[in-house]
């Protein structure tokens, strides 16, 4: 499934149906793709503006589980991606990533 094929089912099951998708000049809503945008009938409002960014962001990230579950890890996916990028991490810093791969692990890998 594509991400553009995700990101239909996302909004269908959190949000409305999409009306239709846009090509705007330098428009990435997801990677990899032609650059397309989904268009909603009547505008988001604020908050759906705000759940769409989320939907966005698990159809990108290919992740296949609850909107809830999303936002609960979602710091901790930060937080990994950055420790990455330190070059000599301290004990504590490792401590923190090791318990954030668990709580995103859990997560991730239901009973």
């Amino acid at each position: 499934m594509t991400p553009y094929e995700t990101l239909v089912q996302l909004c269908e099951e959190y949000l409305r149906p999409l009306s239709h998708w846009t090509n705007a000049a330098g428009d990435t809503a997801l990677r990899g793709g032609p650059g397309l945008s989904p268009v909603f009938v009547p505008p988001l409002s604020p908050t759906e503006q705000e759940t769409l960014a989320e939907l966005v962001r698990m159809a990108r990230f290919g992740v296949t589980m609850t909107l809830a579950e999303w936002q609960a890890i979602k710091a901790d996916a930060a937080g990994l991606k950055a420790y990455l990028g330190v070059a000599s991490p301290t004990a504590a810093q490792t401590a923190a990533a090791t318990k954030a791969i668990i709580r995103v692990l859990a997560t991730i890998i239901r009973d």
